[in-house]
């Protein structure tokens, strides 16, 4: 089966409906608190939350300090290319946050919830 893809932007930016602020995710999320952990790795955690009445998966992206520019800059490339592909095989990007404005900063993808995982 083949992928779908999105219209390509030629900038690689996300459109603006993408992005979420770290207080909206608060507020239409069952708060950070009450988020349980679904795995963590070399980069974060992964964490359980119901977005606006879906279970999703939001994967945080530990960082200490703001991204440099060059990191940044590939987090969100990575985040459009996949936030542009429908295919059944491929769990779609929802929403990205990215909020600097607290340190340290909050960077996130939301994604829905598998029924299965990889660890069995």
């Amino acid at each position: 089966m083949a992928a779908t893809i999105l219209p390509v932007r030629t900038s690689g930016a996300l459109p603006g409906a993408a992005f979420i602020s770290y207080d909206k995710l608060e507020r239409d999320t069952d708060k950070l608190g009450n988020w349980r952990v679904l795995g963590a790795g070399a980069f974060g955690k992964v964490y359980a939350a119901c977005y606006i009445g879906e279970d999703v998966a939001v994967k945080h992206i530990d960082v200490e300090s703001s991204l440099c520019d060059a990191d940044k800059a590939v987090f969100l490339r990575e985040a459009g290319h996949q936030f542009c592909i429908r295919h059944p095989h491929i769990v779609p990007l929802l929403k990205v946050v990215v909020d600097e404005t607290d340190t340290p900063p909050f960077y996130a993808l939301i994604m829905p919830r598998m029924p299965q995982s990889l660890q069995g």
